[in-house]
């Protein structure tokens, strides 16, 4: 692979202005009831099947595992999972959670925080993740957002898994993950 790494050996780039316009894209949406909307309770137009409402998402796997690679680490998930709860409190990944729950129901939404997300990727990390987006992996379209691992996120962070080691903030994944914001 002879694509250029970011600074260092981290996989985010450090925090810029925001991407995407956010105005007019609140949480709640005036055509809806207002806690139908923060439950996440809208309306499926009748044309649509259950097929239609079926999506492939995107997964860290896709894009983190070779990029990880790429660096000369391998990806242990349970060991990013536990470096990436601790950095944040509880409270906050809550309420970020909470936003991304509703864009997981929003296309429009979900679009602005996918943007935000690539912008901070390094390159190479930003290149897998959006040619997995395309259906570069398999051929299928992938999503951005899906409210079940939302949701698994939220028990995550809820109910943190026990760790195995020590916090791995201080090894390769916090080096990683120096420069993630919420």
């Amino acid at each position: 692979m002879s694509e250029q790494l970011s600074d260092g050996r981290g996989l985010f780039l450090p925090v810029s202005a925001p991407v995407g316009d956010l105005a007019g894209k609140g949480l709640v949406q005036s055509d809806l009831s207002w806690a139908a909307a923060l439950l996440g309770l809208t309306a499926v137009p009748a044309a649509h099947t259950w097929m239609d409402l079926t999506r492939v998402y995107l997964i860290a796997r896709e894009y983190l595992e070779p990029a990880e690679r790429a660096r000369g680490r391998a990806w242990d998930r349970d060991a990013w999972i536990t470096a990436v709860l601790d950095m944040y409190p509880r409270e906050e990944y809550m309420c970020a959670l909470a936003a991304l729950n509703h864009a997981s129901t929003d296309d429009a939404l979900m679009l602005v925080y996918q943007d935000r997300f690539l912008a901070r990727l390094a390159p190479d990390a930003e290149r897998l993740a959006r040619r997995a987006l395309a259906g570069g992996v398999d051929g299928q379209n992938r999503w951005f957002l899906a409210r079940q691992l939302v949701l698994r996120a939220m028990r995550l962070v809820l109910v943190p898994p026990s760790p195995q080691s020590p916090s791995a903030n201080d090894g390769p994944i916090g080096q990683a993950i120096r420069n993630l914001d919420l």
